[in-house]
């Protein structure tokens, strides 16, 4: 839903609705999912040039990833390698 809402001007609905989804996601204890919403919501961040707050969500996925011991050609890794682009 975020980058729908990016991609029709409404960056705050953006983040809104991918933080929402983080919430919920936290709240069950997903998260594998939550990572990759994580790299969803700091792609959105990076597009509207909040490169920290992209950094932060970047690094926040990261340490999932780690903590998950996730396989290199898995989903989330490639989640991250494309945040981590475009972050750069």
């Amino acid at each position: 839903m975020g980058p729908l809402l990016l991609r029709e001007g409404r960056a705050a609905d953006a983040i809104a609705s991918v933080c929402a989804g983080e919430g919920v996601l936290r709240s069950v204890g997903d998260r594998e999912e939550l990572c990759k919403l994580l790299c969803v919501r700091g792609t959105i961040e990076v597009a509207l040039g909040h490169h920290e707050r992209a950094r932060a969500a970047l690094a926040e996925a990261e340490a999932l990833a780690k903590a998950m011991a996730t396989e290199p050609a898995s989903e989330v890794e490639q989640s991250i390698a494309a945040l981590r682009k475009a972050a750069s």
